[in-house]
């Protein structure tokens, strides 16, 4: 399967939903674990597309001779190039799209996020993500991989497991959690129920504060009183991220200094960003512009080719959002711009360049 595209299901999601993903990516292969092949099979075989079970490896892993063959794996000078997944949108605004990146767009979004949020081997994140979108995928595991850090996996998201994870002395110490603002509305219903005595709540804390490193919310708006509350109880502010399945994560609130609320684009620098503002390249600035509603244009390499079966569609989009807005000449060898919309409450940038900490 050397050179194949990877196409994440969530098994939680109901059959015709992931028919229209296998159907749809023209999937040559479907892999699947036990517990989950009597849910998938049938649709495998309507669909004309093999199964191939994917047994539970026990603690010493598998022992099967292939698996421990060893030899030199095959060069491809255009590595880069190649697809390496298919991630499908949310269907926020019509059926689930599939996005196509590159090798290079999920190195160049997992080595731009390692730098900005200063991703060490001796990071132990908890995942208790599905994998089927970047947060997951990328940012929770590529991420930690990446660097040899350690991902403590949790199959399915638990209040009471989460907390006993995050607040345990058990090595490897978790020291990094992210997670969507559903979850910390519920980790924080949790807390209200079983966290009633001053002194658990002062133990809960003071463990938090000194064990752990970093705590991100994204792939939804964050409510600002649930971030005021989460800082009460853990004494973290939660770093807000911004970012779509077709850029990665393009803007973020710093890992140092103060993080705004609402604002994942506020404080933010990038040595490998400019700001555009009549036709002018400047620094990094905040423009005088309260309350409204702003352009950001994101220009980079590592964006997505185009959508999967769709690149009349990608095209159309693009040249809509050219015509829309002001447009100038870019020589730079890039394959693709975004614009997308943001209020800015105080802070506009127009970002071009090559954005380190986006791709897909």
């Amino acid at each position: 399967m050397s050179g194949a595209i990877a196409v994440p299901l969530y098994s939680k999601h109901p059959v015709p939903q992931l028919e229209y993903v296998i159907q749809d990516s023209q999937s040559a292969l479907l892999i699947a674990a036990e517990e989950f092949l009597g849910k998938i099979t049938p649709s495998a075989h309507k669909l004309g597309v093999p199964v191939l079970p994917l047994a539970r490896c026990g603690g010493g892993g598998s022992t099967s001779p292939a698996a421990t063959e060893e030899g030199p794996l095959p060069s491809c000078s255009s590595w880069k190039d190649r697809g390496a997944m298919i991630i499908y949108t949310s269907g926020t605004t019509g059926r689930p799209k599939g996005v196509l990146s590159t090798h290079e767009n999920v190195q160049a979004v997992t080595t731009g996020l390692v730098e900005k949020w200063e991703w060490k081997k001796e990071d132990v994140i908890l995942h208790v993500l599905p994998l089927h979108h970047v947060h997951g995928v990328i940012n929770k595991l590529l991420c930690p991989l990446w660097v040899g850090a350690t991902c403590v996996m949790f199959p399915e998201f638990s209040a009471h497991t989460v907390w006993k994870r995050l607040l345990s002395s058990q090595a490897p110490r978790v020291n990094v959690f992210m997670a969507v603002p559903t979850i910390y509305a519920k980790l924080m219903e949790y807390y209200d129920e079983h966290f009633t005595q001053p002194q658990v709540q002062d133990f809960v804390r003071a463990f938090c504060q000194e064990n752990i490193r970093l705590m991100v919310s994204g792939s939804a708006a964050l409510p600002v009183p649930v971030l005021e509350k989460w800082k009460s109880i853990t004494g973290h502010t939660l770093l807000e991220r911004y970012g779509m399945t077709e850029i990665g994560m393009a803007l973020s609130n710093p890992l140092h200094g103060v993080r705004v609320p609402g604002r994942s684009l506020q404080g933010c620098e990038n040595p490998s960003c400019g700001v555009l503002c009549g036709g002018k390249v400047s620094p990094p600035s905040v423009l005088p512009k309260k309350n409204s509603t702003a352009s950001c244009c994101s220009v980079s390499r590592q964006f997505i080719v185009n959508y999967l079966k769709d690149f009349l569609l990608w095209l159309w989009l693009f040249a809509q959002q050219l015509r829309q807005r002001h447009t100038h000449t870019l020589t730079s060898s890039l394959s693709a711009v975004f614009f997308f919309s943001l209020p800015t409450q105080g802070c506009c940038y127009l970002l071009y360049g090559i954005l380190r900490i986006t791709c897909l």
